[in-house]
């Protein structure tokens, strides 16, 4: 994971942003890409009807219970306030994230799942490996619209390619994309 696995979080943690937050900034998208005042790893952009939410939810061991807390409760404000800030605007929803959901992440996913459940626009959960390889699931029984997708470990596969279509079903989760000839 990004920070919860690793031997020095803190040199993780800024490696990661001094590489990736604006990132966008180097392309000519005709969209905007928006950051969680505070946590600049969160984002958030609309494309063709679909809400990207990007979050720093990860796993693995807790170095510091109050910043664990604390990005929890940034991570839950920043999706809540996405989801809630236009649902006209979207159709679909993806978030995207490291951690599997489990029972660590339970106060975020708590909060959240209530709001996509309620929202009623199906919604995916793209997250890193959390052991086994890809799968393909639902992470929550009673959350109908919530489909989840764990990632075959990141650094040694090519990217994988992810439609999204129309109607209550409209994730396509395809091959990685260097499959593709």
């Amino acid at each position: 994971s990004m920070t919860g696995n690793c031997p020095n979080p803190e040199n993780s943690m800024t490696d990661w942003k001094n590489n990736f937050v604006g990132f966008e900034s180097g392309f000519d998208f005709s969209f905007a890409t928006d950051h969680q005042l505070g946590r600049s790893e969160n984002f958030a952009f609309i494309r063709r009807g679909v809400l990207f939410i990007g979050l720093h939810l990860v796993g693995g061991r807790v170095h510091d219970k109050d910043e664990w807390k604390k990005r929890h409760t940034d991570n839950v404000e920043w999706a809540e306030e996405k989801l809630n800030e236009d649902p006209d605007s979207y159709r679909a929803v993806v978030l995207l994230g490291n951690a599997r959901p489990s029972q660590q992440q339970e106060d975020f996913f708590r909060e959240v799942i209530d709001d996509v459940e309620k929202l009623g626009k199906p919604s995916l959960y793209l997250h890193a490996n959390g052991g086994g390889g890809f799968m393909e699931y639902r992470p929550f029984d009673d959350v109908g619209n919530m489909l989840a997708v764990q990632l075959d470990d990141g650094g040694k596969t090519p990217p994988l390619r992810v439609n999204v279509d129309f109607g209550s079903r409209p994730f396509e989760i395809g091959s990685p994309v260097n499959s593709r000839n």
